[in-house]
């Protein structure tokens, strides 16, 4: 085994093991889990407010190891995987296999990466992926520029907007940052941007023409912009507030980490930065600018900080690599302490944190199905206005039929709701209510059961 070759195989070691504990703890879906699970037993141009790259790729593990809490963890984990690996050669063009190794590891130090991709998410662990895969296409293009180049970036950028829509602004700060630097400015090829462009808008286009025909379910996450206050400046300085205080929490870890070493460093060892390395730097702060001018632009109020993940997790790993030289050997055996120690904290934590409050992944969906059957014996056909419900379902009986409201069937079935979802015309045909409290580790939400005859 080479120096080169042990930093893959250690990240997707570590993965695979997160594969283990996963099937170890807990028999139910969490939130995102279940929404893949409901959506991704079929495939479909759209499916709700996210775009369907991670619902398809789903189905194509569902179709080769099964429908199963492992079909879902095994995803998770190669997407996980392709991240640092991707990372690591990124990181490996411009320095030695340990530093990049370090470097690629170090997105511990992003709490959103170590705890909340491993926990829980789905679709920003995909688009995570596909901005580490931009910033290695982008700069193939800008190194070599041959035409296979531009096919290949067109058809990420392509992947990349079928992840997550934040990802748009990815392309667009690559290309200012480009035209910004001297060094890159004229390396690059209209016509080969032209293509890519092309045929990224052709690999959306199916997507985009679903989402327009279905706008009230592709826009279905606008709302947490926090768009709509009555005074527009204000909203601009909440906006902005939102933006700072997001980045802040998103950054925070890192920057009390990094911040002694870059204070106590040796300044004689300083070395020029890499071009490579200070291209992804202004291309990623370029890409926050971009996002910040977007929130002002629609009056947004609200920023998460996973929304983060995707563009601002380049500063971190460009930060170490590029205070390793300026390190003494002491300092650099304690900074990469610190973040392989996380990663073997987070192996540990996240199994304790399930069995202290296992949450979503203990709720009974037996008992919910028995509740069901005495509300009407024999129901086969069961509707939610909740995913996660939805999700839960059709692991645990997978001979039910469920739907949606908005799909909802015409025969007799069961609906069971978590927010008072409108049946619409049914209206008249419903039984009475039937509360149902369906607890999960150390909360329950309180659901309605109603039959609904033919």
């Amino acid at each position: 085994m080479t120096r080169a070759s042990f930093w893959p195989l250690l990240f997707c070691g570590y993965f695979l093991l997160q594969v283990v504990v996963r099937l170890a703890f807990g028999p139910g879906l969490e939130l995102d889990e279940a929404e893949a699970f409901y959506f991704a037993r079929q495939l479909a141009l759209g499916y709700s407010a996210q775009p369907p790259l991670y619902f398809w790729l789903q189905w194509g593990v569902f179709q080769i190891v099964g429908e199963s809490i492992f079909a879902l963890a095994v995803l998770k984990a190669v997407l996980l995987s392709f991240v640092l690996v991707l990372l690591y050669r990124l990181l490996l063009r411009v320095v030695d296999p340990v530093v990049a190794g370090i470097g690629a590891a170090s997105l511990a130090l992003l709490p959103q990466i170590l705890w909340e991709a491993q926990r829980a998410l789905t679709h920003s662990v995909l688009v995570l992926c596909m901005a580490v895969l931009l910033f290695s296409a982008f700069w193939q293009v800008l190194e070599r520029g041959r035409w296979r180049d531009y096919l290949v970036l067109g058809a990420v950028v392509g992947l990349g907007l079928l992840s997550k829509y934040n990802f748009a602004l990815l392309p667009v700060a690559l290309v200012l940052a480009a035209l910004i630097m001297p060094e890159l400015r004229g390396k690059l090829r209209w016509p080969g941007l032209a293509v890519a462009l092309v045929i990224a808008g052709l690999m959306v286009a199916p997507t985009a023409f679903w989402a327009l025909s279905h706008a009230d379910v592709a826009g279905g996450s606008i709302h947490k912009l926090g768009m709509g206050a009555e005074d527009p400046v204000w909203a601009r300085v909440s906006g902005t507030a939102a933006f700072v205080v997001g980045l802040g929490g998103f950054m925070g870890l890192a920057i009390v980490v990094l911040a002694p070493f870059a204070i106590w460093r040796d300044r004689g060892r300083v070395k020029v930065t890499p071009l490579q390395l200070r291209f992804m730097v202004l291309g990623a702060g370029l890409t926050l600018v971009l996002l910040w001018l977007v929130l002002l632009a629609v009056g947004g109020t609200a920023v998460k900080d996973r929304w983060l993940m995707p563009l601002a997790w380049v500063f971190v790993p460009v930060s170490v690599v590029w205070l390793w030289p300026s390190l003494r050997d002491g300092q650099r055996r304690v900074l990469g302490g610190i973040v392989m120690g996380l990663w073997a904290l987070a192996m540990l934590c996240l199994p304790y944190a399930t069995l202290r409050d296992p949450g979503y992944r203990s709720a009974d969906f037996s008992a919910l199905m028995a509740a069901i059957q005495e509300v009407q014996p024999g129901a086969d056909v069961v509707a939610s206005d909740s995913i996660w419900i939805l999700g839960n379902l059709a692991y645990a009986r997978p001979d039910l039929t469920l739907a949606r409201p908005g799909n909802l069937p015409e025969a007799a079935f069961v609906m069971v709701s978590e927010n008072g979802a409108d049946i619409g015309p049914l209206a008249g045909k419903v039984g009475p209510a039937v509360p149902y409290m369906i607890a999960h580790g150390n909360r329950s939400k309180t659901v309605e059961i109603r039959a609904v005859l033919p």
